[in-house]
């Protein structure tokens, strides 16, 4: 929330609001049999101790007012713990996102707010403090605290509730150590309140997308069977912030969003919506179809352990943008949208790179068949999903295990390697332990030949929404897939390049 305007009174109305908000976030605690439960407001504005001096001296007079306008029952202030009770609180409180949240009638919110600020306190913690602020007491503490950098940094706040905090920082991980409001919140996560400024909200949103990029990329590198010293790590850089210091940064390497040399699995699917697997198998079949209008049937991998699967080469990097933009993927795959994937194919064609794709339909030799016409048939493939991974972005969604199998990448590659003679794409690692499909990205594949992975998931239609509950409550962390229909589950292979433009900047650390 805004900082609001320049004005003689340093309680802006934007400290008042969130002061009402911990007041009805903390009264409603007590509906819940909080009683014996510390409520902390924090108040972090700046580092100047001048200034918390002012804020404090402020602070002490306008709970004195408070606890008189209480005592009174006066009916502005009873209208404002109401307003914003109705139009924040009550609404949060009673979504489906806090099923479990009690939201009391606000007539019990007024009730108990009169204990509430009877007890209020107001605290001040810095190094010029002549009381500090503790929490080993007979009674909880029930109060707001105003500081600097040993509240925004150091120290721990017990039952924080309402945070107002607006002096920031230009390291990731200092303006991380300083979000004081991070962990858990049982049974009160729904009535904490965070005010901060526009600029901070947006800083704040930059490193959650940050956080949840390299969780999806380590998710990212264990289904690949990859390791940290072959990929590195990529952190996505702010126009205004830096990742961390100079010094802890000196290995650190400035890149493009790349997908050189990388495999990237579509690894969030939405399973339960009919239209959108039907639209995505009509995707595939488009593709299919349009490959073999213009470029002819399939041609045999080369090996015998995927001879099953269905392999296009040479296909035109238009039929591969056309795909791209029919096929819906999820929004939970942050660094796997369609606009990212379409971006970097016209800046390599424009090189001269990704201009002669392969595709390749995997299956395995046996299974449940699936008909994609045109005389084109391959055996559905079993995956599993992980049961306790959702994304905010898209709660719908299922977070497949893994979708491509060791060694599918090298489908096209036969023409490529040394070991012409191998039979199967196993003989070529067995002679060579330390070779991996890294090294074939990085090292073998032509920078002008990218590779689509296609996957005809098993959806497993028979499966009972009885046997669905068991596997969904047993202890194990993964399930089979369970979708309403026909499911494809999409990879890319990119070779290695030195040509990448994009507009989102990364470091990358080489040396993990």
């Amino acid at each position: 929330m805004a900082k609001g305007a320049a004005s003689e009174d340093p309680l802006l109305p934007s400290m008042q609001e969130a002061f009402d908000a911990f007041i009805v976030g903390c009264s409603a605690r007590l509906a819940r049999n909080q009683w014996k439960q510390h409520m902390t407001m924090l108040m972090h504005t700046s580092h100047l101790v001048a200034q918390h001096m002012v804020l404090k001296d402020a602070f002490d007079e306008y709970v004195l007012n408070l606890k008189l306008d209480r005592k009174e029952e006066s009916p502005e202030l009873m209208g404002r713990l109401q307003a914003i009770w109705e139009k924040d609180f009550l609404p949060v409180s009673s979504s489906k996102a806090f099923s479990a949240a009690v939201a009391p009638p606000f007539s019990t919110v007024w009730k108990n707010s009169e204990k509430f600020i009877e007890r209020l306190e107001v605290v001040m913690e810095n190094h010029a403090s002549e009381e500090r602020l503790t929490y080993d007491r007979p009674d909880p503490f029930w109060g707001i605290v105003i500081g600097g950098n040993t509240l925004s940094r150091g120290l721990t706040l017990e039952g924080l509730t309402t945070s107002y905090f607006v002096r920031g920082s230009k390291g990731y991980d200092t303006l991380l150590q300083m979000g004081r409001w991070f962990g858990y919140r049982p049974d009160y996560v729904d009535l904490t309140r965070i005010y901060v400024s526009d600029d901070l909200q947006s800083k704040f949103y930059h490193l959650a997308t940050v956080e949840q990029e390299v969780r999806d990329e380590i998710k990212t590198m264990a289904a690949n069977r990859e390791r940290p010293k072959d990929v590195g790590l990529r952190i996505r850089t702010h126009p205004s912030m830096t990742v961390t210091s100079n010094l802890k940064m000196r290995n650190a390497q400035s890149s493009s969003l790349t997908y050189s040399a990388s495999k990237i699995q579509a690894l969030y699917m939405s399973l339960k919506d009919e239209a959108l697997l039907r639209s995505n198998s009509q995707a595939v079949i488009q593709l299919l179809d349009g490959i073999e209008k213009y470029h002819g049937k399939p041609s045999p991998p080369g090996f015998e352990d995927l001879s099953s699967c269905l392999l296009y080469r040479d296909v035109s990097a238009e039929l591969i943008l056309q795909f791209i933009e029919r096929y819906s993927f999820s929004a939970a795959n942050i660094r796997f949208t369609a606009k990212m994937i379409a971006e970097y194919i016209h800046d390599l064609t424009r090189a001269g790179e990704l201009t002669k794709w392969s595709v390749a339909v995997m299956s395995p030799k046996t299974g449940i068949p699936l008909d994609l016409g045109n005389e084109r048939t391959v055996f559905k493939v079993d995956r599993s999903i992980m049961k306790r991974t959702k994304s905010e972005r898209d709660p719908s969604a299922d977070h497949i295990k893994v979708i491509t199998a060791p060694r599918d990448e090298m489908i096209d590659l036969k023409d490529q390697i040394l070991n012409g003679d191998a039979r199967t794409t196993e003989e070529i690692f067995k002679s060579e332990p330390e070779l991996t499909e890294v090294y074939f990205r990085q090292n073998v594949r032509p920078r002008d030949r990218g590779l689509v992975l296609l996957y005809a998931l098993n959806p497993n239609l028979q499966m009972t929404d009885a046997e669905f509950k068991s596997l969904r409550e047993s202890p194990s962390q993964t399930m089979p897939v369970r979708a309403v229909g026909d499911a494809f589950a999409v990879s890319f292979v990119f070779p290695r390049t030195q040509h990448s433009q994009s507009t989102y900047r990364y470091v990358v650390n080489g040396t993990v």
